[in-house]
């Protein structure tokens, strides 16, 4: 299947995986793909949500066992509810602004 989506081709379930599996992980040179679904089974696994461009961090595998749906429901409104009371950030505080830096000071976070 393509790669790209320009010719409507649906991603077969390997592009699928890849999509959501995968890092690139900024370098002072050069780049480094991380491809965190062929690593081995990770004891622990995170969900990260983004609102009002502040980044909060949800548990969903702690110690080789997945959480409960109503355990990770009840973390989702932990992070609404957070939320409501924080401002947005400013522009030169958006983790996004940092991808338009120079790729030395980017590649240095």
């Amino acid at each position: 299947m393509s790669t790209s989506r320009r010719n409507k081709q649906p991603l077969c379930m390997k592009q699928y995986y890849r999509l959501l599996n995968f890092y690139r992980k900024p370098g002072i040179v050069k780049d480094e793909h991380i491809d965190f679904y062929s690593s081995q089974v990770k004891d622990e696994e995170i969900i990260v949500v983004m609102i009002k461009s502040h980044i909060y961090k949800i548990k969903v595998k702690v110690i080789g066992e997945w959480i409960s749906l109503q355990n990770i429901y009840s973390h989702f409104w932990s992070v609404y509810n957070d939320s409501r009371y924080r401002k947005e950030l400013n522009m030169d505080e958006k983790v996004q602004l940092l991808t338009t830096c120079n790729r030395r000071k980017w590649g240095s976070y």
